[in-house]
């Protein structure tokens, strides 16, 4: 799975500051909130929010301002921020956008206004950060078949739908009805305690060797392209009925997956493409008082 680069206490905290900034003029003394008989004025959660979050979240601001104007730069367009977000939900194994979302805000702790937001402050730089680390990065054919046969057992990847249940009884009965030719996508979202993935029918996408619990994984590779498992299967999560809809075993199915392997291992690292961006922009700060935060989290940067 990609590493994504971002860090979601910095963003959430500077997402915060920038709402509440916006939802109206200067913070006020007029309360907002009384508490047995003593106010909290809007300023004063202005100044908390500052001092709890200030550093952090202009410095992601700056950082964000960076990055747009990067991928200006770059050319990059709508096209690809596209479907780098759907490769965002096939990592995660969600189709449905608001289920992403959700799933994203949950996982990240960040607020998510909609798709349009996630992709501007989140997936364009994402794609910003990938050309410039791999841009001098050239993975040969002949690297890649090296590499597909030094591996290929363990490279095989398989496609997969569950329903998870409590007793080994009612995976049974699961089985005998989807044997009588009930809907496995229906029955995951009507009886899977895994809540996550039965929204989707039960969907977990491709994933390699090591990826699930042994149980599960042994069950899974041994299974055939399009077949449900015959028998329940027992993890510490309960009982699963498996569903194998894909398997990439070949070197042309594999391709692009190992080409990805490899030029991680080569590409500059995220975080030192971040710094230099920084280092590279022209960042003057017009109020003093703001002057340390962006200072110091320069010198971390060029330490880094």
């Amino acid at each position: 799975m990609k590493k994504y680069i971002f860090t979601a206490a910095g963003i959430s905290g500077a997402l915060l500051l920038a709402s509440c900034s916006n939802e109206g003029n200067a913070a006020g003394d007029g309360a907002i909130v009384e508490v047995n008989g003593e106010s909290i004025s809007e300023q004063e959660l202005m100044d908390d929010l500052k001092d709890n979050y200030g550093e952090g979240a202009l410095n992601n601001l700056i950082q964000q301002k960076v990055l747009n104007d990067k991928a200006e730069d770059l050319g990059i367009s709508d096209k690809q921020v596209t479907q780098e977000f759907k490769s965002m939900k096939e990592q995660y194994g969600v189709d449905d956008n608001e289920q992403f979302l959700q799933t994203v805000q949950e996982n990240m702790g960040v607020q998510l206004e909609s798709v349009k937001a996630f992709k501007e402050q989140y997936v364009k730089p994402q794609i910003v950060v990938d050309e410039l680390s791999s841009q001098d990065v050239d993975v040969t054919e002949k690297e890649m078949k090296n590499y597909y046969e030094e591996n290929k057992d363990d490279l095989v990847q398989v496609e997969a739908s569950h329903i998870l249940v409590e007793s080994e009884k009612e995976a049974g009965e699961i089985i005998k009805e989807l044997e009588g030719g009930a809907d496995f996508a229906e029955l995951a979202k009507e009886k899977s305690i895994d809540t996550a993935s039965g929204e989707s029918g039960g969907e977990l996408g491709y994933f390699g060797k090591g990826k699930m619990t042994e149980a599960f994984e042994e069950a899974a590779f041994n299974m055939d392209t399009d077949s449900i498992s015959e028998e329940p299967v027992e993890t510490e999560h309960g009982f699963h009925v498996i569903n194998v809809t894909g398997k990439k075993e070949s070197y042309k199915e594999l391709k692009d997956d190992i080409k990805e392997t490899l030029e991680a291992e080569e590409q500059q690292d995220g975080q030192q493409v971040l710094n230099e961006l920084r280092q590279d922009a022209d960042i003057n700060v017009e109020n003093e008082d703001y002057e340390d935060w962006v200072q110091t989290f320069t010198e971390a940067s060029e330490e880094s």
